[in-house]
């Protein structure tokens, strides 16, 4: 009788391979056991370095570039593979941003100090100490120093990356603590000296009066064009060849009609093109649409001038400023009433004149409100104030008001910017109107 085969026992590492694939092959995943690696390669002749990290679910894998790894033959394999051991549970953006900082830090101190073959066993604390110094005395190309804030980030990187090199734990150890001053905000905020500032003021009130002229300049057209309109004049034709297309009452009409065609926001091209094509051509030839649009509403560019104003009179943060409503601005407090409303008398008919004289000694009151603020920002502003250019907050203030009416019932959305001092249209991306939305990134393009 033939003896049945001894079957063989799995070892325990067939059994987590085994049982690896089985879990991967539930996730739809089966490659992922040996897609996370560091690959070598060649572009054009030259060699390459790159780390690849299987994506969960399967698809393309990430990838970062580490070829300046390469530099430093005997270092490029602990730092290859401690780099994939960190980066496993890592969003790829801080894989990247970990190689482009080790890059421009230890690796380029090793480098420019003639250490590209340097091996782990030869680092110690002198070669930290240079780092340190090296650090220290690097300046940047806008010729500053690094920031301590940059040098502490820079250290714990290096760090981080050795805590995953068996052989370099130690090493870690080694590395110089953060300097004086790394908690500080990274980038201070300069301060403007006072010939500078007033520089921006009188650039802020010559852009203000150049907006204040466009403004004038639209009413006055309109006024023209709806005259036009109620006598039923029509536009000329083929307003690309024809001069008299380019006429100021061909354009006041065309704008008159765009008045009457649109409510708040004017659509863009290919809606207006649809509706009338003539109307947009003309337009188009004569000012552009874009120009047009500047008639009836701001654009955020516009607001630029305005909230620099407001910002200088108020003293206000940018989202403080920027968040601005309404509700937050009386212009009718009495110098003499500490800060609340003017009370208003019955007067005779004689007194009229000194009633007028008296509206311009009213003050304006602006609360600003801060988030996570103890109390709030209270300024009482001289509303008649002006520099040189004769731009007063009354005259701002009008400005946006005057210029904010069409398009204020049309915002987006009504509960959030419904009575927001700045609300405009962009002039790219989806025409509609609304305020700013100061994150800390949009704060700084507008302000």
């Amino acid at each position: 009788m033939d003896e049945m085969p001894k079957k063989r026992r799995k070892s325990r590492a067939q059994h987590v391979v085994e049982q690896a694939r089985r879990n991967n092959a539930k996730q739809g995943n089966v490659h992922e056991l040996l897609a996370t690696r560091v690959e070598r390669g060649f572009d054009n002749g030259s060699p390459t370095l790159t780390a690849i990290f299987a994506r969960k679910g399967g698809g393309e894998p990430d990838r970062v570039n580490l070829n300046f790894l390469l530099k430093f033959p005997e270092l490029t394999d602990n730092f290859a593979n401690a780099f994939i051991k960190w980066g496993r549970k890592q969003k790829n953006v801080t894989r990247s941003g970990m190689a482009s900082q080790l890059s421009a830090s230890w690796f380029s101190y090793l480098y420019e100090t003639g250490r590209a073959t340097i091996s782990l066993s030869q680092i110690d604390e002198q070669v930290m100490t240079g780092f340190k110094v090296w650090q220290e005395q690097h300046v940047k190309s806008n010729g500053e120093p690094l920031n301590p804030h940059t040098i502490a980030i820079h250290r714990s990187k290096l760090r981080t990356l050795l805590r995953h090199i068996p052989e370099a734990r130690d090493l870690s150890y080694m590395v110089p603590t953060s300097p004086r001053g790394a908690s500080r905000k990274q980038n201070p905020t300069k301060v403007l000296h006072f010939d500078e500032l007033l520089k921006v003021m009188v650039a802020v009130e010559k852009e203000i009066v150049a907006i204040r002229q466009r403004v004038d300049e639209g009413r006055r057209l309109l006024e023209i064009g709806r005259k036009l309109l109620s006598q039923g004049v029509k536009l000329q034709p083929n307003p690309r060849d024809n001069l008299k297309a380019h006429s100021e009452e061909n354009i006041a009409l065309a704008l008159a009609m765009l008045e009457s065609k649109y409510e708040g926001v004017i659509p863009n091209a290919s809606v207006q093109g649809a509706n009338d094509s003539l109307l947009l051509r003309s337009i188009a030839a004569a000012i552009g649409v874009e120009k047009a649009r500047g008639y009836f509403y701001f654009n955020a560019r516009d607001l630029v001038p305005l909230v620099l104003s407001i910002t200088i009179a108020t003293v206000f943060n940018p989202h403080t400023v920027l968040t601005l409503c309404w509700k937050n601005i009386d212009r009718n407090v009495d110098r003499l009433s500490n800060g609340r409303k003017a009370v208003k008398f019955d007067i005779r008919e004689d007194d009229a004149e000194s009633d007028d004289d008296s509206s311009e000694s009213k003050l304006v009151k602006i609360v600003g409100v801060k988030n996570r603020a103890r109390r709030q920002f209270v300024r009482l502003l001289d509303p008649s104030a002006s520099g040189g250019e004769q731009v007063s907050l009354n005259f701002v203030l009008d400005l946006l008001v005057e210029m904010t009416a069409r398009i204020r019932p049309h915002v987006v959305d009504i509960e959030r910017f419904g009575d927001r001092v700045f609300i405009f249209v962009p002039l790219r991306g989806p025409l509609v109107a609304r305020g700013p939305t100061p994150t800390t990134r949009e704060s700084r393009r507008v302000i």
